[in-house]
């Protein structure tokens, strides 16, 4: 059967349909019977490629992209800035792509960008997003001149911060190898968390006596001595085990202008979920969405840190153990000896005399 494809829009995709029916005359670009064959065609190949896939045109760097790509703009900015200048479309990243599609059409040549980090105004203000991208550009007929910029690109967000939080765990438990202490381990895990803002940038760590209905603060990071200070010395455990729970905290005074969106207090697991040790405070960052990952994340964080505590109890108990032992042995050999030197006296002096 023949194919009936539009040479400029071809295919049904919401982007095809919507590039058909668009007033393209409030645009810069104009009527697409003006557009010259090398635009047409470059964007017949962006409308039918199953990667993400944005075009930038003309002096406006006007935006041109497909189904794939739509993730990239989020639900804000898509359709709105279909064929808008790029300025106008991407104002939070400008700084950084603009100089860059800038050197492509100055030079001709393309650029390589992998895992580039970016903050989009996409679910968040400023949401942390990292992209794996291309600027090629799109040369005139005659080569005189780059009209237009085509871009594959891939979002390797999840895989980054993912690979970044494994590390964290690694870590974590690297520095509580060998804490025999609870308080060594609090501290340790403390340490470890300094290391990735991103993620955590402020927690604190409050445990707990065993059956007690609160938990002391033994410590924190991501705050400076002022505002760790206004921090509750101690706080009740949650009735509900197991569970994150935001917690109302004054943050202007605490954080200021750092980028934490809310507080958690997460539970730190004993050996059993149902008796906590104590809690772990986590400032959510602002330039991170707070989904499943996320929380799953920080329970496994609270998790590696109760392992570590039920080895350190187990650690306390049997060291008592075996000094309760000891301490049985030392009254044993202190009575036998009692009674080895009674039963000698009164035969030394019955034997004294033969």
């Amino acid at each position: 059967m023949p194919l009936d494809l539009n040479p400029t829009f071809p295919g049904d995709s919401e982007l095809s349909r919507r590039m058909r029916a668009h007033d393209w005359s409030r645009t810069s670009l104009g009527a697409p019977e003006g557009w010259p064959a090398h635009l047409r065609t470059a964007l017949s190949l962006c409308l039918t490629s199953r990667i993400p896939i944005v075009m930038y045109w003309g002096e406006d760097f006007n935006v041109l992209y497909n189904d794939a790509y739509i993730s990239f703009l989020g639900t804000d900015k898509h359709p709105r800035f279909l064929g808008a200048p790029g300025r106008d479309c991407w104002s939070e990243i400008w700084p950084t792509i603009g100089p860059m599609l800038r050197g492509v059409v100055e030079t001709g040549e393309a650029t390589w960008s992998q895992d580039l980090l970016m903050y989009f105004a996409r679910r968040l203000p400023a949401e942390e997003v990292y992209v794996r991208f291309s600027f090629g550009p799109i040369v005139s007929p005659d080569g005189s001149r780059v009209d237009g910029i085509f871009c594959p690109c891939t979002e390797t967000t999840e895989r980054v911060i993912g690979e970044r939080r494994i590390d964290l765990l690694r870590r974590l438990r690297q520095r509580q190898t060998g804490a025999r202490q609870a308080t060594e381990v609090a501290l340790g895990a403390l340490e470890a968390l300094a290391e990735n803002p991103n993620d955590i940038p402020f927690a604190a760590m409050y445990l707990r006596a065993p059956q007690a209905a609160v938990a002391q603060r033994i410590g924190s990071v991501g705050l400076d001595e002022p505002a760790a200070r206004l921090l509750p010395a101690e706080l009740p455990m949650p009735i509900e085990t197991g569970m994150q729970s935001g917690l109302d905290l004054p943050r202007n005074a605490l954080f200021g202008s750092r980028p934490v969106q809310k507080v958690l207090s997460v539970p730190i697991p004993g050996a059993s979920r149902d008796d906590p040790m104590g809690l772990l405070l986590c400032g959510v960052s602002a330039n991170l969405v707070l989904d499943n990952d996320y929380r799953s994340f920080l329970d496994l964080v609270a998790s590696s840190i109760g392992g570590a505590l039920v080895e350190a109890e187990a650690y306390a108990a049997e060291r008592r153990r075996a000094e309760a032992l000891a301490e049985i042995d030392r009254a044993k050999t202190m009575f036998f000896t009692n009674v080895s030197h009674e039963l000698r006296t009164p035969l030394t002096l019955m034997l004294g005399p033969l």
